[in-house]
């Protein structure tokens, strides 16, 4: 099963960006939310947890971000509504799974949002105040990715796929935000696509390294 769900979002990847390349509505449509179907899919046969369920609401929010977000000029913004939710379900699940947030590891973040809301916020109109809050939200989201990545006694180079996952989301709606509200970016689109099936692919994965785990006790004091 799981082979067939690589293959087919595989697949289902190179189909949409063959019709991107292409401008076919009908294909984009169609291959779109496969990737990610396929990771719902997969994750629904991992070990039942508090943790793989957080994440099976992310991705099934995500997807019908996806598909709003493909009629851009008519729904842009309850797509980003949907991926907003995403991120809160899956900062649900570090938090769920996270023993300490330690702030030390925000800064880098921080500054990130700060600075793109800073470069952006002069053209987006009537968008200002949600994409201030998608960018609090998605900041939050990298920050507790990091802290999760730091919890647990055996820490290898795997824990950190879960942080490459939530930075990769971020760099994906950077993108789309500089494309839409500052200025045109030729073929960003592949990027973006790219971006974010990597970031959902390490975040849907993350479920075999920290679902099955053994619980954790919720501490959510903060340390220097």
């Amino acid at each position: 099963m799981g082979a067939f769900l690589f293959s087919l979002g595989l697949v289902s990847v190179c189909l949409f960006m063959f019709g991107i390349n292409l401008d076919l509505m009908w294909l984009r449509l169609m291959a779109k939310p496969l990737p990610i179907i396929a990771l719902i899919i997969w994750v629904s046969t991992q070990t039942k947890s508090a943790y793989r369920s957080r994440v099976l609401i992310g991705l099934t929010l995500c997807v019908i971000a996806d598909m709003l977000l493909e009629f851009r000029k008519s729904t842009f913004l309850y797509g980003v509504i949907f991926f907003l939710l995403g991120h809160v379900a899956y900062i649900s699940g570090f938090i769920k799974k996270n023993a300490k947030l330690k702030l030390e590891l925000l800064f880098p973040f921080a500054i990130w949002g700060g600075v793109i809301f800073f470069v952006l916020k002069d053209g987006l109109g009537k968008m200002y105040y949600p994409i201030l809050a998608y960018t609090l939200v998605i900041v939050v989201m990298m920050w507790l990715a990091a802290a999760l990545a730091e919890t647990g006694k055996n820490l290898n180079w795997m824990s950190y796929l879960v942080v490459i996952g939530a930075v990769s989301f971020a760099f994906g709606d950077t993108l789309i935000a500089f494309d839409r509200y500052y200025e045109k970016i030729p073929s960003v689109r592949y990027t973006i696509s790219t971006s974010y099936y990597i970031a959902q692919f390490l975040i849907a994965s993350s479920v075999a390294l920290y679902g099955s785990s053994s619980k954790q006790k919720i501490d959510l004091q903060a340390t220097a």
